[in-house]
């Protein structure tokens, strides 16, 4: 509720400015875009804020401003919509933290390591996987296909025997990574 993020009633904030609701320095901050709404007609979303609130410390907030206007197009009124996210942010955080680490100990790896999905599309890759085969380096990323990724070596050169017909070599070699013996 609006009491638990911001300590103010629900009551308190209907009809009202930002005066009151958001300390003086977030109220600094959010000034030049609620003058936006009331200049253009057009909503604006604020850029997250962080505020400190009464009752549960310091929240990041996302805002957008919408203007109502009535039958004539005159601007009557600016409708606030807040939405905390600190949640969120901090599980993108949590998320982004994590995917560091294992981008790290991938390339602890002294071997090439891959995994690809069930659609056999490249999901990520170390840099020794990526410097091992010619041609790899250039399309090693997520989403590539991992016939993609034979052919691209076979058109390179990086094979020892000579390729005599390149979609069956690819679809050879996709068929024993799909289903090795």
């Amino acid at each position: 509720t609006a009491y638990d993020i911001l300590g103010v009633d629900i009551e308190q904030l209907l009809g009202r400015a930002d005066a009151g609701i958001f300390p003086d320095d977030v109220r600094q901050r959010r000034r030049p875009l609620n003058q936006q709404v009331v200049d253009t007609g057009k909503s604006v979303a604020f850029p997250e804020m962080l505020v400190n609130t009464p009752t549960r410390g310091q929240r990041i907030f996302k805002t957008t401003k919408y203007p109502l206007t009535d039958d004539d197009g005159v601007l009557r009124y600016v409708l606030s919509m807040n939405e905390d996210v600190t949640e969120r942010r901090q599980a993108q955080d949590a998320l982004r933290r994590s995917e560091q680490r294992l981008r790290e100990a991938l390339e602890s790896f002294s071997d090439g390591l891959a995994l690809y999905d069930g659609n056999d599309r490249l999901v990520l890759c170390n840099r020794r996987y990526r410097d091992m085969w010619p041609g790899h380096g250039a399309i090693a990323y997520p989403g590539t296909p991992f016939a993609d990724m034979v052919r691209a070596v076979a058109l390179s050169g990086g094979l020892k025997k000579p390729i005599v017909d390149l979609e069956a070599y690819v679809a050879e070699t996709v068929k024993f990574h799909l289903q090795p013996p």
